[in-house]
């Protein structure tokens, strides 16, 4: 009862503020103004953040703002504003096209003269989201996603999977989905953007040019989840499959987990949950090692390494479940470190990158590399009309 009238009361809120807030409309909508936010604000990155780059790059004329709710700003020349501040507000209710990557404020009463831009966070079509949650996607839920799905103009998908599956998911109408693919996934076509990157990632963090890199990066759980990766062993599996001497680690958290734990381990590593730009980290790593996070649609346009380490797939399926069965997404997967270990040894690599293409096309995929020239020129267009 406690739970049910707290979202009662948010309800009120978040009407009354859409009542409210159109006094806003006094103002007028400004020209070639964007606003741009990633995960509620808290980074400059995703998909957003590409476009944002193509267009600041060609069409400096523009008024870009972000959304960003941390005091430091690695580029001095990015306006920011704190989401939900009365900037924050005022930004979105005068903006002329709003761009993001998460769920749209839904107590925010756009207008229908805005475009509202949803580049989603993940490609493929993998775990169970949004209405398909079934029970633990309740009544408020779906009236939250139903509002910011009538007020979203365009939402971008990976493939026809995800585009078949959308509707059901996100409440979100089949004339919205553009068939575009991922801005973030361009560079995975471009080699000597993937090579000029994996280079930058190499000095940031001084890892050596000899070195192995592995890349672990599970996705969120609703349920309390300690790694039992067994570093030690991933290590001397690689070192003696690869043949090489130098594996290092990164560990990367998903963004609504403040630590990854994991057992203690001699093997080197280094925390990389702060780094901002997760296409820079797959683009430097030699593997990846991670379980049902969309980060493995990303990775497997590189067709390196990427195996799902799942020791909680029975908990997993119980409390979230799949859109469609593990053993049929093309990535080898292991329960526990002994069977991981295993893969490790007898990883072919003919046989993955064969794996992928089956997996790319079973899903029909939209990632051709060119998803931020498709988008930026809609946008271009919107403002020219």
């Amino acid at each position: 009862m406690i739970a049910n009238m707290s979202e009662y009361i948010k309800l009120f809120v978040s009407t009354f503020l859409r009542i409210v807030l159109r006094i806003f409309y006094l103002f007028p909508i400004r020209n070639k103004t964007i606003v741009f936010e990633s995960f509620a604000g808290k980074i400059i990155g995703c998909n957003p953040y590409y476009i944002y780059n193509y267009l600041l790059s060609n069409h400096p004329d523009y008024k870009y703002i972000w959304c960003y709710n941390s005091e430091y700003v690695d580029d001095p020349n990015i306006f920011c504003v704190r989401r939900n501040s009365f900037a924050y507000i005022y930004n979105l209710l005068t903006t002329s096209i709003y761009i993001t990557n998460d769920s749209i404020p839904q107590y925010i009463p756009f207008r229908n003269r805005q475009i509202i831009i949803n580049t989603w966070h993940g490609g493929g079509v993998y775990k169970k989201v949004g209405i398909e949650l079934g029970d633990k996607f309740n009544w408020y839920g779906r009236l939250n996603l139903k509002r910011t799905s009538k007020s979203t103009t365009y939402f971008l998908s990976s493939s026809e999977s995800f585009s078949n599956a959308a509707p059901k998911s996100y409440m979100i109408s089949t004339s919205k989905l553009l068939p575009y693919g991922m801005p973030r996934n361009d560079i995975f076509f471009d080699q000597d953007k993937l090579s000029q990157i994996r280079n930058k990632i190499y000095d940031i963090y001084n890892v050596s040019s000899d070195a192995f890199l592995v890349l672990y990066a599970p996705t969120f759980r609703t349920y309390n989840f300690k790694s039992d990766l067994d570093l030690e062993l991933v290590r001397n599996s690689i070192k003696c499959r690869f043949k090489v001497d130098n594996v290092l680690f990164f560990l990367r958290s998903h963004h609504l987990i403040s630590h990854l734990f994991l057992g203690d381990s001699e093997c080197q590593c280094i925390d990389v949950s702060d780094y901002p730009y997760m296409q820079d980290l797959l683009c430097a790593a030699n593997m990846l090692i991670s379980d049902y996070s969309s980060c493995i649609w990303d990775y497997s346009y590189t067709y390196r390494p990427c195996i799902l380490y799942v020791p909680d797939l029975f908990m997993y399926q119980s409390e979230t479940n799949f859109h469609t069965p593990i053993t049929t997404w093309g990535f080898p997967f292991a329960e526990s470190n002994e069977q991981l270990s295993d893969i490790i040894l007898n990883f072919d690599d003919d046989w993955f990158r064969d794996s992928m293409i089956k997996h790319h096309k079973s899903l029909n995929s939209y990632e051709e590399g060119t998803a931020t020239i498709k988008i930026s020129h809609l946008i271009e267009q919107a403002f020219d009309d």
